[in-house]
């Protein structure tokens, strides 16, 4: 179920988080409330389940409050999702119930019943427990200790349990016992003696009842005898010590070898004594007695000794940096481990028979804390910026086919420790020399400048229709053109967007090449000298050019059919009594903007009707005309391709062509050159539709940045080779040195060098399989004797007893010979050199060698038998068939073995390079370890179990992260109208998925998930189409009949209309007319107004000119004015004069003067640019031109253009999108080595850092910055040693003897185990024995002597008065003595332990005895002997 792991951590989140009516504050007096999470749902158990609550708004004084009251960016989510616990998971958790508590009555504990008497039935009371739920595992979830979970999860999945039940609380039990045994018998029969009786207990005391009587008692007899005395001696064979070997005659000569050699035979002897009790020594057969018919046996063989010879001492190993910890620890026992240099040396020559066993094969001694360096962190420069690395899942996707990646990322550099001023090859050291705290970052934030894309002006206003067909020769009409340009502002980079076509041709109407122009030069004069009527005025008349500048009359001469107009033109001054009519309107707009073409008009309307019998009004009061019957389509040339990678070329460049100083100058071009397209769909055009327009070249130069090699730091130390013991043929042991970047390679520089360098290490001894070699062994060299005469037989050669031995040689199991010492070290135990051999004598019976065992039945009950025959003589010796000494039986013991788990299981681990795992996630596996085991729970070899692996696996799964999936952005929606001249735009996109187990979280979104991005737009600009009121001229003045003159025909109380249209505008010209809600209906002019309507002979003047303009600072002081003129002179006879001509106003703020600021809007959201997913981006504003009046209305730009200063802050600026910035761990560090620590839990251990932490959204760090792993299960193992038993004289009753003890090997359960799991895998551990001090540690014999009855109490006096050989020797009590080794060639006295002075032994003719103090000689201030001064080497220790 591992791959549920997770989903608990989900689970119990959701359980702790259950509480009623959690409150989400927000700063207003309204909060958000939130009630309980519903059962978690969904159709499959685990992942994937959803939960849902309420959610209210609510008043801080409780009552709720309407949804809208609480702020709705800080709205609690009402559905989330959760872990759907199911019947599967009930392994997984149970009920944990407490221990009961007090009996309680009431509510209050029930007093003791010693103090209060209550107790039985009269205590009857509650007694209640807690009960919590629990998970079975917590490798899942890291808690401190215990891992309780809501009981939510068991309610689900278990009944729930009792918590409460009756009680009573018990009463005091006293001690029973059983009434007393009768006495025993007397123990003696004579003399003194004594008699016992027992009681036992029946039952034991408890809650504080009376304790138990004594159980024993005993007295002295009564009425005994008096014992007699019978004089008699008894006899006793002493027994002294061997001596020494000597050698004797034999076949074999001495032969050196690689090997052990073969040990040499000889033979030793010992004195023998019969001893009368007494004391005095008596003829030896005195102590043949019936069951004694044998003298002790005086000689036996023996090796000859041979001492242990070693090597010199091998050189001190280095000491590792003793420095004080750069970050402060303190160096003590506690806080770090004295560290040491090791020496050692090989054993050449092993010891035989009595020879000196081999010293200490190694040594080490503290290591000394000398002057210590500083260390300083060095870096190297940072790596480029990576943009990907800042990237989400959705952003990969996203952005991948886009090659241009830039704005906000991630940049690396080498970081690494060095020795201080080590300024010429800064060669790194291991890193744990330099502060940790103070180590740079070696990761940062960084940017990717993006390209700038190319800025183009705002078009310029179109040109005067032209065309430049003209020539001479024409003579016809033809077609014009318009141009419009705008310029670059900004260059763009490369991988920016390219410029778009900076000028564009529009088709217009067509013109006649060459036109005769008309000027008025003077005003019209009446030829009569009257004051009206026909009149003539004089023109200028010149030959203008398509765009209507003057030019040679000849021109249009030679074109023009027409002839040249006179400068005399006919002209007229309307009389007092003649029809008045205004002059020609504007042309109204072309509601056609291309194509076909529309009609235009315009119009002139009558001010004043005529006298009968005066000039009439012309009756033609409108005119129409063709308009915009030119081509609809624009042109402009357009690059089809990107430049090229800039070349370096060898030609010389134009000095007015240089470009600032590089590492070369280059050439870049387009493939294809541009081409003509049509600007409404880019289609392709023919090139002479572009004609007049420059084509865009094709080439240009550029510059090439400078070459950067790459530098790198010099090779650090070699790092030690590997403890553990390569496989296969070892290519994977080796010892790596790193070195580090301190410079990139940039823009084509010579790339880095390897940073690690590799070399093979020497694979180490112990790495090897090494085996002993025996040879086959020699005969059996007898030393034998009978009652002190050697034993032959019948031909006269020596039988009986003897040793046989062999030579042992050391091979490496591949079979190349190598010395005895590596075998020592890493073999098993060597095989014996000599073993006990027989050559029967003629009295003996021969047997032949014994047969193998049979077999053990296949049910593993029953028996095993071997047998064996006589041989030779003995076949016909009677004696010899005893058919019990041919059969040999045992029992048969087949063992089985099984697997059990032991320790803890290991955290989730993924596999390196396997197909399921993706980096930190995955599936992966957990390992728990077996031990294999018998029939007796004895833990055995793990090979006797016949498994492949020694560690448990079942597949887990770590869940990867999911990133919040964002859909994309939508379309940027048309500019929506927000204040009179100011608009919006937004786009937005809508959360897909939410993250997932630390996913990258989603940005800042409303109730339904929606992100959006707003920025001001300009409502009207050259590329939306504009609307604008449209008015044309005021109609005749019509009046009212009522009110009218007789004929109706002049006078006031008229009105007069115009028509008042909205006209759309586009870029080709007007559109047509549109709705007026299109238009600002504040600003709608006048459709209708009063007039009055002139009599013939009365004054007529023009309508009212445009009002001047206040001064900008709008004083009171100031006017404006407007005028008019006589369009018509009044009649004498009339006595009214013309009206005023002039009419001012004073300039008033607000009514006819205004004040005008500049204005900018909000800025925009931060937009990144094509590529960026975060950093630097720009955000824009709009510019406003507004009334300074209070309302604050926009106006044109040209207002506040002409009255203020220029407003010179930028409407575009700079701004930062924090980059979503994943958590970044280390590697995880290499196993920590298996200790030998033998605890079932202690495994190997890895972990790994934080070497950047989150920002913004970015993923979180994962909780598990340490990962355990078992290792293989080694149980705690202990040598078991018994006492010391009796001394023993083995072929007598008194002198020297051995004493033995049990030394076995158990497990921690006290199981008895092999004794190889007590001896380790150490160098030497299999052969300790052959080191004196590895002899001591494990001795299992020693030699000691039993005094014989009569003789003295006591060794020899010693050189001290002060100090005593121990134990003293009383009768018939063991003494004990070490082996001589350790008083071989020194002096009677005392002598240190090896490297101790606090014990001592005391050497007394060659034998080894314990020290001891005399009371006289402790000195309690130096609390140790004070003879132990005396002792070379200890004269200044003190204990």
């Amino acid at each position: 179920m591992e791959y549920l792991a997770m989903g608990y951590v989900l689970l119990f989140c959701s359980l702790f988080a259950l509480v009623n009516g959690v409150g989400v504050v927000s700063p207003s007096e309204y909060v958000w409330m939130t009630g309980e999470w519903d059962k978690c749902q969904g159709a499959q158990c685990g992942f994937g389940g959803t939960q849902s609550r309420t959610t209210w708004c609510e008043h801080i004084e409780g009552w709720t409050a309407r949804t809208s009251d609480c702020d709705p960016m800080s709205v609690p989510e009402n559905e989330s999702t959760c872990f759907k616990v199911c019947a599967e998971h009930a392994e997984l958790f149970e009920w944990q119930i407490e221990e009961w508590g007090p009996c309680e009555r009431d509510g209050e504990q029930i007093e003791s019943p010693t103090s209060s008497g209550a107790c039985g039935e009269t205590s009857l009371g509650k007694q209640y427990t807690k009960i919590k739920c629990v998970e079975k595992n917590t490798t899942y979830i890291q808690r401190p200790h215990e891992s309780f979970v809501s009981n939510e999860v068991c309610l689900q999945l278990h009944p729930e349990l009792i918590i409460s039940q009756e009680c009573i609380t018990p009463c005091p039990q006293d001690c029973v016992v059983t009434e007393f045994t009768p006495w025993t018998e007397c123990t003696n029969t004579c003399g003194n003696g004594t008699q016992i009786r027992t009681r036992r207990v029946v039952i034991p005391p408890s809650r504080g009842g009376w304790q138990c009587p004594p159980l024993n008692q005993s007295r002295v007899c009564e009425d005994t005898p008096l014992c007699e005395v019978e004089q008699a001696y008894t006899y006793s064979f002493k027994i002294g010590p061997w001596g020494e070997c000597e050698r004797f005659e034999t076949e074999y000569p001495e032969v050196m070898t690689w090997g052990t050699g073969f040990p040499i035979v000889g033979m030793q002897n010992r004195d023998i004594w019969c001893i009368q009790s007494d004391g005095a020594e008596v003829n030896l057969s005195n102590c043949l007695t019936g069951y004694r018919s044998r003298y002790p046996a005086k000689y036996q063989a023996c090796i000859i000794s041979r001492n242990c010879e070693v090597s010199q001492w091998s050189d001190w190993s280095s000491c590792p940096v003793m420095c004080p910890h750069p970050d402060g620890i303190t160096n003590t026992s506690q806080d770090r481990p004295t560290a040491y240099r090791i020496r050692s040396r090989q054993v050449l020559q092993l010891s035989l028979g009595a020879g000196k066993l081999c010293p200490n094969l190694d040594e080490r001694q503290p290591c000394m804390i000398e002057s210590c360096p500083r260390f300083i962190w060095r870096t190297g420069r940072w790596s480029n910026c990576s943009v990907s690395a800042v990237m989400s899942q959705r952003h990969a996707v996203e952005y991948a086919n886009n090659r241009t990646l830039c704005g906000g990322g991630l940049h690396k550099r080498h970081v690494y420790c060095t020795r201080m001023n080590d300024t010429a090859v800064f060669i790194p050291v291991p890193n744990e020399l330099c502060e940790s705290s103070s180590k740079p970052p070696s990761n940062g934030e960084c940017s990717v400048p993006c390209p700038k894309d190319c800025k183009v002006s705002h078009w310029g206003p179109w040109s005067v229709c032209k065309t430049t067909s003209c020539s001479v020769q024409s003579y016809k009409r033809v077609k014009g053109h318009r141009i419009r340009t705008r310029d670059i502002i900004t260059q763009p980079d490369i991988g920016g967007k390219q410029c778009a076509h900076l000028a564009e041709f529009l088709p217009c109407n067509t013109h006649m090449c060459y036109e005769w122009a008309m000027e008025p030069i003077e005003e019209c004069v009446i030829q009569t000298g009257d004051h009206c009527g026909e009149g003539i005025q004089q023109y200028r008349v010149t030959c203008v050019g398509p765009d209507k500048t003057p030019i040679n009359d000849r021109s249009c001469a030679s074109t023009i059919f027409e002839d040249k107009p006179t400068a005399e033109q006919s002209c007229s001054i309307p009389c007092p009594d003649d029809c008045v009519l205004t002059e020609w309107g504007p042309w109204s707009a072309c509601l056609v903007a291309c194509g076909r073409g529309g009609l235009e008009n315009r119009r002139r309307s009558i001010v004043a009707r005529n006298k009968p019998g005066s000039k009439e009004c012309d009756s033609e009061l409108t005119e129409e005309r063709l308009c915009n019957s030119h081509s609809c389509v624009g042109f402009a040339w357009m690059a089809t391709d990107e430049w090229t990678t800039c070349q370096i070329v060898n030609y010389p460049i134009p000095l007015n062509e240089l470009i600032e100083l590089t590492c070369g100058i280059g050439r870049q071009n387009r493939i294809q050159e541009s081409v003509c397209v049509r600007v409404s769909n880019f289609k392709e055009a023919p090139d002479k539709r572009c004609s007049d327009m420059k084509k865009p070249p094709i080439s240009q130069y550029c510059k090439i940045p400078c070459p950067s090699d790459c530098e790198v730091s010099e090779f650090g130390e070699w790092s030690p080779c590997p403890e553990s013991c390569p496989e296969g043929r070892g290519a994977d042991f080796v010892q790596t040195r790193q070195r580090y970047i301190l410079k990139h390679a940039v823009h084509g520089g010579t790339i880095c060098p390897a940073l690690t360098e590799k070399r093979l290490c020497i694979i180490p001894s112990y790495c090897y399989k090494f085996r002993w070699f025996p040879s086959d062994w020699r005969l059996c060299e007898p030393v034998s004797e009978e009652n002190g005469i050697p034993r032959l037989n019948e031909d006269n050669q020596k039988c009986g007893m003897g040793l046989k031995t062999r030579e042992i040689r050391c091979e490496r199991k591949d079979g190349y010979p190598y010395r005895v010492d590596e075998c020592l070290k890493y073999s098993g135990p060597m095989p014996t050199l000599s073993e006990p051999c027989h050559l029967p004598c003629d009295d003996e019976c021969e047997f032949m060698e014994w047969g193998r065992w049979t077999d053990c039945p296949t049910y593993c009950q029953g028996e095993q038998i071997r047998r064996r025959k006589l041989t030779g003589i003995s076949r016909k010796r009677e004696e010899c068939n005893d058919r019990t000494l041919f059969i040999e039986r045992r029992s048969c013991t087949c063992s089985s073995f099984y697997l059990v788990p032991a320790g803890r299981e290991s955290n989730c681990i993924l596999r390196a390079n396997s197909p399921f795992g993706f980096g930190d996630c995955g599936f992966g596996y957990k390992y728990r370890a077996w031990q294999c085991r018998d029939e007796n729970e004895r833990i055995m070899p793990f090979s006797y179990c016949s498994s492949d692996s020694e560690f448990t696996e079942s597949l887990c799964e770590t869940p990867c992260a999911r990133d919040c999936q964002l859909s994309p952005w939508s379309e940027w929606i048309e500019c929506g109208q927000l204040t009179d001249s100011v608009g919006q735009r937004t786009r937005r996109r809508h959360i897909l998925k939410g993250p997932v187990n630390n996913g990258r979280l989603c940005p800042m979104h409303d109730r339904e998930g929606y992100i959006y991005e707003i920025k001001p737009c300009q409502l009207f600009n050259d590329s939306n189409v504009e609307y604008y009121w449209s008015t044309e001229m005021w109609q005749e003045c019509h009046l009212d009949v009522n009110i009218a003159h007789e004929n109706a025909s002049c006078g006031s109380g008229g009105f007069q209309r115009r028509a008042v249209r909205c006209i759309m505008k586009s870029l080709f010209g007007v559109i047509g007319w549109a709705n007026h809600t299109m238009c600002d209906l504040e600003s709608k002019p006048e459709a209708t107004r009063e007039c009055t309507k002139p009599c013939p002979g009365e004054c007529v003047v023009s309508e009212w000119g445009e009002w001047s303009i206040c001064p900008g600072n709008c004083n009171l002081v100031s006017f404006i004015h407007r005028t008019r003129e006589i369009i018509r002179e009044p009649s004498p006879e009339e006595e009214d004069l013309c009206p005023d001509l002039l009419e001012q106003q004073q300039c008033m703020l607000g009514i006819n003067c205004y004040e005008y600021v500049w204005n900018v809007t909000s800025w925009s959201t931060c937009e990144l640019k094509p590529g960026a997913v975060c950093g630097e981006g720009t955000m824009t504003r709009i510019l406003q031109c507004k009334e300074k009046n209070g309302a604050e209305n926009a106006v044109d730009m040209s207002y506040c253009e002409e009255r203020i200063p220029p407003f010179n802050q930028s409407l575009e600026g700079k701004c930062h999108v924090g980059c979503s910035i994943d958590c970044l761990l280390s590697e995880w560090s290499e196993w920590t080595k298996c200790s030998d620590v033998c605890e079932p839990d202690v495994g190997q251990i890895r972990t790994r850092n934080v070497l950047r932490e989150v920002a913004a959204l970015g993923r979180p760090c994962s909780t598990q910055l340490q990962q355990q792993r078992p290792c293989k299960a080694m149980p705690c193992f202990q040598w078991v040693m018994s006492e010391w038993s009796e001394c023993i004289v083995q072929d007598g009753e008194c002198g020297m003897g051995i004493r033995t003890r049990n030394l076995s090997c158990t497990q921690n359960d006290g199981v008895a185990i092999e004794d190889g799991f007590c001896i380790g895998n150490k160098p030497y551990n299999n052969n300790f024995n052959i080191t004196a001090e590895g002899m001591k540690l494990l001795e299992k014999t020693q030699l000691c002597t039993i005094s014989c009855p009569g003789e003295s109490v006591g060794p020899p006096a010693v050189t001290s008065s002060k100090l005593l050989a121990t134990p003293t020797m009383f009768p018939n009590k063991t003494s004990t003595a070490y082996p001589p080794i350790f008083c071989d060639n020194k002096a009677d006295g005392i002598h240190p332990w090896p490297g101790s002075c606090s014990e001592f032994y005391i050497c007394l003719e060659g034998i080894t005895y314990e020290g001891s103090c005399t009371p006289d000689a402790y000195n309690p201030d130096s609390h140790r002997c004070d003879d132990m001064a005396n002792v070379p080497g200890c004269e200044h220790y003190i204990p």
